[in-house]
């Protein structure tokens, strides 16, 4: 666990109220040196400059919603490292697993209490930085260990997916179409639970491919291996963007996504 110090905060928020609630919450109770964005692209402007040492982002905003925000200010060389906390209505284990495997260090409730947001980032900048946790600290970093897990295996999934599919061809391709079949089904029930809906989805419809192929009587050809390759590449793209957009931040864990 590395120590960092926390005093400037990036918010945005498009909502003014939240705006206006964050900063003097922040600033006035806090002590922390804000600097308040209203949309995605005026964050992208301002926070080189500014330097934060902690990115707070409201997840649904028009035009460039949090996540997108984050991933394009993690692409940026000056400020790829910095942490973030994502502010969001829906704060269900689904989307607190999604907003965690994206990197995040925390996610905050709204409606929050103002009095207590600064205490609050506190709190998961000390569990992230200094290892200091409370039972709900705990809890989050049950789930944080689970979306680890969950993005090992679903690497070693995809890996085995495309060696499965390398094999498909021929008269004697059951046995293998089966096992592609087995592992789609698992993924296909596991990633939404996990905050990847989609590839729940591709792999349902991997599945739903393979049983076709199961059910017909001719010999597994290459036109059929070439109906399934597509699905696998989509899987590829989504771990590609769904995991960190950059660099981890310090002190946070890690892993590719899950199959």
């Amino acid at each position: 666990m590395t120590t960092r110090q926390l005093q400037r905060i990036l918010l945005v928020d498009d909502d003014p109220d939240i705006r206006r609630v964050g900063e003097l919450a922040l600033e006035r109770v806090g002590g922390f040196d804000v600097e308040i964005c209203a949309c995605g692209e005026e964050a992208l402007h301002r926070a080189p400059a500014f330097k934060p040492d902690l990115l707070l982002l409201d997840v649904m905003m028009p035009e460039m919603d949090g996540v997108t925000l984050y991933q394009n200010l993690s692409r940026d060389p000056h400020i790829d490292d910095v942490p973030v906390i994502f502010i969001t209505a829906k704060a269900q284990q689904p989307e607190v697993v999604r907003y965690l495997a994206l990197g995040a260090i925390g996610v905050i409730k709204k409606p929050f209490d103002p009095m207590g947001l600064a205490d609050k980032v506190r709190t998961i900048w000390s569990r992230q930085f200094d290892g200091r946790q409370d039972a709900e600290d705990d809890d989050i970093e049950v789930l944080r260990q689970l979306v680890d897990t969950y993005q090992q295996k679903l690497a070693q999934r995809l890996q085995k997916l495309d060696d499965l599919l390398s094999q498909v061809t021929g008269a004697d391709s059951r046995q293998t179409l089966l096992e592609v079949k087995r592992v789609a089904h698992q993924l296909a029930g596991s990633g939404a639970m996990f905050g990847l809906p989609a590839v729940s989805e591709i792999c349902s419809e991997l599945e739903t491919i393979t049983d076709e192929l199961l059910n017909t009587e001719r010999p597994i050809e290459d036109h059929d291996r070439q109906r399934l390759l597509p699905l696998c590449r989509r899987l590829e793209n989504i771990i590609d963007n769904e995991s960190l957009p950059g660099s981890r931040p310090e002190g946070s864990s890690g892993g590719t996504l899950p199959g």
